[in-house]
């Protein structure tokens, strides 16, 4: 049996908190005309980059990039998950979170399925700054792809996926079978486990509240499928989803 939290909840609680009282909690904000500024808490700067739109409910820094709302701040501050973070914004303003039991493990496999992505965004944003393929920025050089946007849509790479994991990740099993749920991991008919997006730049795919949902891959070179897409499940569905969307939500909560 596990804990479930209804998504009109979710939704409820993001128009009754105030992102300002709750990023003020957490760091000291001032008051800049219609806006409040911080000394960023995600990089280290001297001058104040980071941006509350109150009106709005948004958060954003102009220095590392970073954005979101009251649950994304708190998931990124606290290092907490999606159901955690939750919890603790309903802690915050005394609400009781309206819980009910159910028997299948949706709600957990919904929580990996959110860590699971956001892990694997970070993977290859990091695979892609440690790079020495030449192949790699010859492709970025040719698109006009530059920091800026790398930085704006995490952008990564690819590279080999299976040495990093073996050397780096704790409960290696689990974490696998994910991985190969979620098709990051691929068995070929020999029962060979392989990169499924090996060699290829990474777009990941984010809702409009800016979680990531799935990934873009695109081939460096004239392999086939020029483009391969993450599996589709309940939370994406390719053909529903405008990629950038969140950015776009983004650049007008900043306006």
């Amino acid at each position: 049996m596990h804990e479930k939290i209804s998504e009109s909840f979710i939704k409820k609680l993001l128009e009754i908190i105030s992102i300002t009282e709750i990023i003020s909690s957490k760091i000291s904000l001032k008051k800049s005309g219609k806006y409040f500024t911080a000394i960023c808490p995600f990089h280290i700067e001297k001058s104040p980059s980071f941006v509350v739109n109150e009106k709005k409910q948004f958060y954003y820094c102009f220095g590392c990039k970073t954005y979101g709302n009251a649950i994304n701040f708190i998931m990124k501050y606290e290092k907490l998950g999606f159901l955690e973070s939750i919890k603790e914004l309903s802690s915050f303003y005394g609400i009781k979170i309206p819980k009910k039991k159910i028997k299948n493990i949706f709600d957990k496999k919904k929580t990996d399925f959110f860590a699971v992505n956001e892990y694997m965004k970070n993977f290859y944003n990091q695979q892609m700054h440690n790079s020495t393929v030449n192949l790699l920025y010859s492709f970025l050089k040719k698109r006009q792809i530059n920091s800026s946007s790398i930085k704006k849509y995490c952008i990564g790479f690819s590279s080999s996926i299976l040495s990093y994991l073996n050397r780096n990740t704790k409960n290696k099993k689990n974490f696998f079978s994910e991985l190969k749920k979620l098709n990051f991991l691929h068995c070929n008919k020999n029962g060979k486990v392989f990169d499924f997006f090996r060699n290829r730049i990474m777009f990941p795919i984010r809702n409009s509240l800016g979680f990531t949902i799935g990934f873009g891959g695109r081939a460096l070179n004239n392999a086939v499928p020029k483009y391969l897409n993450s599996i589709e499940n309940k939370f994406f569905k390719k053909r529903k989803i405008l990629y950038g969307i969140y950015e776009i939500k983004k650049k007008k909560s900043i306006a």
